[in-house]
């Protein structure tokens, strides 16, 4: 009788040892199952309660920082996004480029004079259009790959989500399961109980391991992205530089201006002295009187660049004044901004106040 009671106490002991076991199992990844029978389990025959079990840390999860993962610097000009995409798409870089269009009105032109400038400068429109065709083929390969990780990156993100989800319910289970039975004496319910949780620890551990994985995978090629995108746009303002260098002989073998050289050179130091010759940036610092000062200077050198434009240009600025306006344009919008913010409503007044350029 004595030898049935010790081989039945050997037996309960042996299955909340065994229990124990498929916890350090399923807190280490690594252990082997292959290695038989430890007989370490004699040690805890005396053992009279179930173990608890650890919960999972929901950092352990790998997320996508969307703002910091993608975050590259690009010029103005190339920070029109749109949906899908993380800088793209690319191909309107270079169709919708500034210089390009206002370049086409030249090649009609050149191709009315017999002349070796002329077909010189004709040559090199053709190296332009060259240069095109191939930069629109690999903006359209960098819109495939930036539309694809996009996409990867959305739904990793989502699987990043549902697995955090998934690691609050498997802790408040874990945490339930500690209260009602870790410490207490052995029961079926109980040991049921216990077995399940580490078996799904232990699938959820491995899940979240493999989704970290590919959140890496996914960050490395993202990365190649990135490299891929800042050597792209280098191409991008090599070839508008051949095409402002392209427009700049044009107009002057053609002699595009309405008016002459010695009058632009006069209106071009006009620009000067109102736009870059003086202070006029704005912050919400400074006094509503060198706010006013300053608006009236951004009016000045507008009003600067227009007359220039109108009779020198026909009214059509080329990409370059044009940015430069609309810059001009921007930074008196802010101060204007600023103004009304700290004293109220702002009224032009020409007639009242003047600009000092010394």
């Amino acid at each position: 009788m004595r030898r049935v009671l010790i081989f039945l106490s050997f037996l309960i002991f042996f299955g909340c040892f065994a229990a124990s076991q498929t916890t350090n199992a399923a807190n280490d990844l690594s252990f082997d199952f292959d290695k038989g029978l430890n007989t370490s389990f004699l040690k805890h025959l005396n053992q009279q309660s179930c173990d608890s079990i650890s919960e999972i840390d929901y950092r352990a999860t790998k997320i996508i920082d969307f703002k910091n993962d993608i975050q590259l610097y690009l010029q103005k000009e190339f920070q029109k996004l749109a949906p899908g995409y993380f800088w793209g798409p690319y191909h309107p870089w270079i169709l919708d480029n500034a210089y390009y269009k206002y370049a086409l009105k030249y090649p009609p032109q050149l191709q009315q004079h017999e002349n070796p400038i002329a077909y010189q400068l004709l040559a090199e429109w053709q190296s332009i259009e060259t240069t095109k065709g191939t930069l629109l083929q690999e903006a359209y390969n960098l819109n495939s790959k930036d539309s694809t990780l996009y996409a990867e990156g959305v739904q990793l993100d989502k699987e990043a989500e549902a697995l955090k989800q998934e690691v609050d319910k498997y802790n408040a289970e874990v945490a339930a399961y500690n209260q009602q039975c870790a410490g207490q004496p052995v029961n079926q319910y109980c040991m049921n109980w216990y077995n399940r949780l580490v078996a799904w620890g232990r699938d959820l551990k491995r899940r979240i391991e493999i989704h970290n994985q590919k959140v890496l995978d996914w960050r490395n090629r993202v990365q190649g992205l990135k490299n891929s995108v800042n050597t792209f746009t280098g191409k991008i303002e090599s070839w508008q530089n051949k095409i402002r260098e392209f427009i700049s002989k044009s107009r002057e073998f053609l002699n595009d201006y309405t008016c002459t050289k010695e009058e632009l050179k006069v209106l071009n130091e006009k620009v000067r002295l109102a736009c870059d010759a003086v202070q006029m940036s704005c912050n919400p610092t400074q006094d509503c009187e060198t706010l006013l000062i300053n608006i009236s200077r951004h009016k000045a050198c507008i009003d600067a660049h227009k007359e220039r434009t109108n009779r020198c240009y026909a009214g059509v600025p080329d990409p370059g004044h044009q940015q430069e306006l609309y810059e001009r344009e921007q930074g008196q919008q802010k101060c204007i901004k600023y103004y009304e913010e700290k004293c109220g409503p702002y009224i032009p007044d020409p007639s009242f106040r003047t600009v000092n350029f010394d």
